[in-house]
């Protein structure tokens, strides 16, 4: 039929059949609202990538009118990591008129930078409001951690808003329409669970801290950097942190979350090393966790400095390399028969599946849901505990292994204290015999050096004794001769008779009596008798002072006269 028209006829048919196609292919599809729901709005938005940054509103909207825009098919959007802008187009229409007010957009991502909401007004121009963590707190339009835009419905009719969304980090837009009521309700309710997770790992740091003062184990302090580093990030990354802590300071909002993954990654290393001895069972590992440890501290410094895109991505893929590391780590640790590092390992296997999952979702390689979402959350919940477990093990074990060390040391110390007692007494025997002998050989070294004085006296007790015998012996010569004469004149004595003439006897008696000068000789006897005697008591005396100053027959102390030793002493030395 088409062949018979003329050719224009067929042309102007081919026009219509294209424009009538054309919108209906763009026939928009409209959020449809009742009371009461809570409506994932992410399928019902339009997009359109502005990578020059260029486009405003009416730009915007031309575009979507010429079909431009590109339709959402996914439940949650997401862009990952992305320097483009990018502007959401929704059409929501209110079925219930009695509902027009009170209704609230929420996006569930607090860590997009800058958001840009337009809505039109009643005279139908554009009106906007500027949200995002590059603003300070009391701009939002709700006081919350998400971003959370009123609604309000002028009648029945379709209503159009537009988001534009750019972001350093991953550009999310987890869109809900919902009415106040049930997102406040629904908030109660997440932040009390937030509220439990850092209280959670809030009470773990203080109580590692105050564990390690007496201990004095470095794990525990290092333990308690990773989970204030790990309650930083978790508190920046869920907006928590921005809202409670630094409103006025969102450029320290987004350092902050950096900083925090940079302490975990640090940490987290380090105490991997000092928890399980890696040194003890692979150089290798040990040298990764060192440069992990040193990549914490890099990060640190570079937070400040370096692009914050750059940052997280190379942060994210660190701590996955980082906590497999660690992962293989616990089970060599394990195979060598670490008790300990059971509960350890089982928690980095738990932490390194909720990141992984969390890395996944953030480069748009998994579709999220609520437990993917938390998943992160969850797995550092589950690792605190099984940490908690791992260090109270390691705690029991380092008991287990004082009190071993103790008794061996007390058996170690009875066999050195038994060994030490033998040896003492055999080197006691060996130093008696030795007194014994040196006493013996001081016996006869003092005897040889009295016998030694002994010979060196001898000349002089000699000569002393040999001054008083030739006294005596002089004495007792000039004694004899003078007894010789007394002797004849007493023997001519004894011959008198009373009852002769004894005349002639008598005047020999006198002659001899003045030739031997009797009475000049009896003096000079009485002199040499006291000349004998004063001798022979002189060698008396020295005599016994010898005997008293040898000793000879006497080894044993006693009691002994100092004064007459002294006097003998002296008795001796006369002579000198």
């Amino acid at each position: 039929m088409l062949k018979s028209l003329p050719r224009s006829i067929k042309l102007v048919f081919l026009i219509a059949v294209f424009v009538v196609s054309k919108n209906f292919c763009f026939a928009e599809e409209v959020l449809q609202l009742k009371d009461g729901q809570v409506i994932n709005a992410s399928r019902f938005f339009y997009y359109y990538t502005d990578s020059l940054h260029n486009l405003t509103v009416k730009d915007a909207e031309k575009l979507y009118k010429d079909g431009k825009f590109s339709k959402i098919e996914t439940d949650k959007i997401n862009f990952s990591f992305t320097k483009n802008a990018y502007w959401f187009r929704i059409t929501v229409k209110n079925n219930d008129a009695n509902n027009l007010h009170n209704w609230v957009i929420s996006i569930n991502h607090p860590t997009l930078d800058n958001i840009v909401f337009y809505s039109q007004g009643k005279n139908g121009n554009w009106e906007q409001k500027q949200l995002g963590d590059t603003y300070p707190f009391n701009q939002r339009l709700v006081n919350a951690r998400n971003f959370l835009m009123p609604v309000d419905f002028k009648d029945t009719g379709n209503q159009v808003y537009i988001l534009r969304l750019q972001s350093n980090g991953t550009l999310q837009l987890p869109a809900i329409l919902e009415q106040y009521k049930p997102i406040i309700s629904s908030s109660a309710h997440n932040e009390m669970l937030y509220g439990i997770f850092y209280g959670i790992l809030f009470v773990v740091v203080i109580y590692n801290i105050f564990i390690y003062f007496p201990l004095r184990d470095k794990s525990y302090l290092v333990y308690a950097v990773n989970i204030g580093g790990t309650l930083i990030f978790y508190a920046s990354l869920n907006g928590h942190s921005f809202q409670f802590l630094w409103a006025n300071f969102p450029v320290w909002g987004n350092y902050a979350l950096l900083v925090g993954l940079s302490g975990g990654i640090c940490a987290s290393a380090l105490f991997a090393k000092l928890f399980l001895h890696t040194e003890k069972y692979s150089k290798i590992l040990t040298a990764l966790l060192y440069f992990f440890t040193f990549a914490g501290v890099a990060f640190f410094f570079c937070s400040f400095f370096v692009n914050y895109r750059i940052m997280i991505i190379v942060s994210a893929i660190t701590v996955i390399t980082e906590c497999t590391t660690i992962l293989l780590a616990g089970i060599i640790c394990v195979r060598n028969g670490e008790k300990a590092a059971r509960y350890f390992t089982a928690a980095w296997g738990v932490f390194l599946i909720g990141a992984i999952l969390l890395a996944l979702q953030l480069f748009d390689l998994l579709k999220a849901n609520i437990l993917i979402s938390h998943t992160v959350e969850i797995g550092s919940a589950l690792q605190v505990l099984l940490l908690f477990f791992a260090l109270g093990e390691r705690y029991r074990l380092m008991n287990v292994e004082k009190e071993e060390a103790q008794d061996n040391f007390i058996e170690v110390q009875k066999d050195i204290n038994e060994q030490l007692d033998q040896k003492v007494q055999v080197r006691t025997n060996e130093l008696e015999t030795v007194m014994t002998d040196l006493k013996t050989a001081q016996t006869q070294l003092v005897q040889a050096e009295k016998m030694a004085s002994l010979g060196t006296l001898t000349a002089g007790v000699a000569h002393e004794i040999n001054n008083p015998i030739n006294f005596i012996s002089g004495g007792i010569g000039a004694l004899k001769t003078n007894y010789n004469d007394i002797e004849e004149i007493l023997q001519l004595a004894v011959k008198l008779d009373v009852n002769t003439d004894n005349k002639i006897a008598v005047d020999q008696i006198k002659k001899l009596r003045n030739e031997y000068s009797i009475r000049e000789i009896m003096p000079e006897m009485n002199d040499l008798f006291s000349s004998v005697n004063n001798g022979a008591q002189r060698v008396k005396e020295i005599v016994k002072g010898l005997s008293t100053f040898s000793r000879l027959d006497e080894n044993d102390l006693k009691l002994s006269d100092i004064e007459s030793g002294i006097n003998s002493t002296l008795l001796l030395l006369n002579a000198k």
